[in-house]
């Protein structure tokens, strides 16, 4: 099975999936989010993560039937704000309206990092919560990467000691991000993990076996089966 680490990033884009996995059964298309309060996946459109579904939250897509989709649409007004839950956060950049022109690169080291009281969190306290850069799926594995465009969706980790909920915004760029207030953060970042595995096909995953996109194993028994037979009658017809 291989997933996509899709971003649909706004109400438009959101549902061009919803339209896309309408009817469809799950031997021709899976669709998971992250619920980041419960840190575990969901399968859209059958089920909903905590607070919904919503157009900022990442979508790991597995399907047989060939997607078109168009994330681009339209652009979001900066500035742009995104919670980050304590742990894990698969989430999305949407294209952002900055005086005409839209935006679809957003560099890691320019989204400003705040705390709940709105304190711009920057330097080696930022890397031990959030880290440099966030992880995207490729199809095959991981790979930290520094600049996230619109339509992907990627892993973003709140390592925050004790657990509170961080705030992620992206500045127009004709802005200056924020100096840090000195000795205003009172956080500090537990240990770093890597982010969980796609669902489906994986150890992560309770029911992966169910998880499947289709009936691949069932086709391999089939296609062993036959052979087995096939050798079988090859066997008889020598000894004949």
């Amino acid at each position: 099975v291989t997933y996509t680490a899709l971003g649909p990033g706004t109400a438009s884009g959101l549902a061009q999936v919803t339209a896309f996995l309408s009817g469809k059964s799950n031997t021709q298309a899976r669709a998971f989010v992250w619920d980041a309060t419960t840190q575990a996946y969901v399968q859209v459109p059958g089920s909903e993560p905590t607070g919904g579904w919503q157009p900022f939250q990442g979508v790991f897509l597995a399907t047989r039937v060939a997607p078109t989709f168009d994330f681009n649409g339209h652009a979001t007004t900066l500035d742009f704000t995104l919670t980050l839950r304590p742990g894990f956060n698969f989430v999305c950049i949407p294209p952002l309206d900055d005086n005409g022109v839209a935006l679809v690169d957003h560099d890691f080291v320019d989204l400003q990092l705040e705390d709940t009281a709105g304190t711009v969190i920057a330097g080696t306290t930022r890397d031990a919560l959030i880290g440099t850069g966030a992880f995207f799926w490729d199809g095959t594995a991981y790979s930290q990467v520094g600049t996230l465009h619109t339509g992907s969706g990627y892993w973003i980790e709140n390592a925050s000691s004790p657990p509170v909920d961080l705030v992620v915004r992206r500045l127009s760029v004709s802005f200056q991000p924020l100096p840090p207030t000195a000795g205003a953060v009172q956080i500090t970042a537990r240990t770093r993990s890597a982010p969980p595995p796609p669902p489906g096909g994986s150890a992560a995953s309770s029911d992966s076996g169910g998880k499947s996109c289709g009936a691949g194993t069932g086709i391999a028994t089939l296609v062993m089966a036959f052979l087995a037979l096939a050798r079988m009658r090859l066997r008889g017809s020598r000894r004949g």
